[in-house]
């Protein structure tokens, strides 16, 4: 059998100090997560108690992993030692990235931190961005495919709308069966990426949670990607709206945030997967990680029972599908690996009726 040499073993060793890194990277900024809420609730930033029940705990798992307690002991106070240094530069800067827990101020807040994060996309190209999460980029392709199989039923070609439409990136998809493409977005820097890039498209500023700004039963097909009905304070106010606005027989593709995704069932792993954004559960929060800062933003991830309760008399569910679930809980390192990530796509096309996907997309029209 060959003997492993020195330089195979060092680029071993080095790919579990990344992976360290990383970890210790997540752990820093959950430290601020605490620091905000110590902010509101006045507790001290450094508890005693705590880190010493912590670190006691911390000595027992070591030795059941025949890993030196000392040696994890001294690793933990570092970390535990830094993290109190980064709560102590927040609130020396008063940058807090709580939320405010008046749900109208939260709300603002989270619209706010989203039209920073859209000037900042709006400049970006989202192939590069998506070469970058494999994860979310198959969940892309994945939609597309349904929104395209759905646009392929419409039968009357007036007015397809685009709600959160960012950059206009489906109204290639639209665009040869509508007569006119609508697309709405909060963000004015979106929408001026949009109609920069496709100008035959109609792109309007709008706060959508304010209503959709067409006239009754004027559009043939609604759609809103990427789980961006998530990110409106109402589900129930949206299906509304879907079913004022469309016409008889009008169609709708609308993409959420799946509350009971197998990738929520365990405990809280910060894995280095192949995700742009994640959600926090408890807080209804989506954390999205663009050039180094991190934005956090309104999202509710929902159940398929609690988008079936919502769905006014009118407009009839015709399709839901959850995707993915495999991918959404392999590190990214390896969906680097195409044939890998292709394999992994078509198990979580088959996995789709399985409620456990990130997403639930949900596809529909209006009798």
């Amino acid at each position: 059998m060959p003997q492993l040499n020195l330089s195979i073993l060092g680029t071993r060793l080095k790919g579990v100090d990344l992976e360290i890194m990383r970890l210790a990277r997540k752990r820093m900024e959950l430290a601020l997560l605490v620091g905000a809420s110590k902010q509101t609730t006045g507790d001290p930033i450094f508890r005693s108690e705590i880190e010493d029940d912590r670190i006691a705990e911390i000595r027992v798992f070591a030795e059941s992993i025949d890993l030196s307690p000392n040696f994890a002991e001294s690793m933990l106070y570092a970390l535990i030692g830094e993290s109190c240094k980064q709560q102590m530069i927040q609130l020396q800067s008063g940058d807090s990235v709580v939320q405010p827990q008046d749900a109208e101020e939260r709300l603002k807040w989270c619209k706010k931190n989203l039209l920073e994060l859209a000037k900042v996309v709006s400049a970006t190209d989202h192939q590069l961005r998506f070469a970058e999460y494999p994860a979310t980029a198959d969940y892309a392709v994945y939609e597309g495919e349904v929104i395209q199989e759905v646009v392929s039923r419409v039968e009357v070609a007036g007015v397809a709308v685009d709600l959160g439409c960012g950059k206009g990136n489906i109204f290639p998809w639209l665009s040869p069966k509508f007569d006119v493409v609508r697309g709405y977005d909060i963000s004015p820097d979106m929408i001026a990426a949009a109609q920069g890039q496709f100008p035959k498209g109609k792109f309007e500023v709008a706060d959508l949670d304010e209503g959709i700004p067409l006239e009754d039963e004027s559009a043939s097909m609604i759609v809103m990607g990427l789980g961006s009905a998530s990110n409106l304070s109402s589900a129930e106010n949206l299906f509304r709206e879907v079913q004022r606005v469309l016409r008889p027989g009008g169609r709708f593709v609308l993409s959420f945030h799946n509350s009971e995704a197998l990738m929520y069932e365990s405990s809280y792993v910060p894995v280095h997967n192949g995700w742009a954004a994640f959600i926090d559960v408890d807080e209804e929060c989506l954390n999205v990680k663009v050039a180094g800062k991190t934005y956090r933003i309104h999202a509710t991830p929902y159940s398929l029972q609690q988008i079936d309760d919502m769905v006014p008399k009118g407009l009839v569910i015709e399709g839901k599908n959850s995707y993915p679930v495999v991918s959404s809980l392999v590190p990214r390192v390896i969906l680097k690996n195409t044939t890998v990530t292709k394999k992994i796509s078509e198990i979580d096309r088959t996995l789709s009726d399985t409620n456990q996907g990130a997403y639930l997309l949900v596809t529909g029209k209006k009798e």
